[in-house]
């Protein structure tokens, strides 16, 4: 029931954040790569995973809600973290 394009406007709503933090705190690139990949392979595998297991039984854990928590957590310590000097 959901159409690709929403999945892009998703994602196109998450670009814009992505490219502010990276230019304002350059020094967490790499913690951003890594956040923004964790965040990619959880959205590729989440729905496919959750049909899965709705194939073969009556639940389901969708995989991609507890990592976004998982992620703003760890992004939120980052950004309130003192720079290193």
């Amino acid at each position: 029931w959901l159409s690709p394009r929403v999945v892009l406007y998703d994602w196109t709503l998450l670009l814009l954040p992505g490219i502010i933090l990276v230019t304002r705190r350059a020094e967490l690139k790499d913690a951003w790569l890594g956040l923004g990949g964790l965040l990619a392979v959880a959205a590729a595998f989440s729905l496919q995973f959750t049909e899965t297991q709705l194939d073969s039984g009556t639940r389901a854990v969708q995989l991609a809600v507890p990592v976004l928590a998982l992620v703003a957590v760890l992004a939120t310590r980052s950004l309130t973290a003192k720079p290193a000097d």
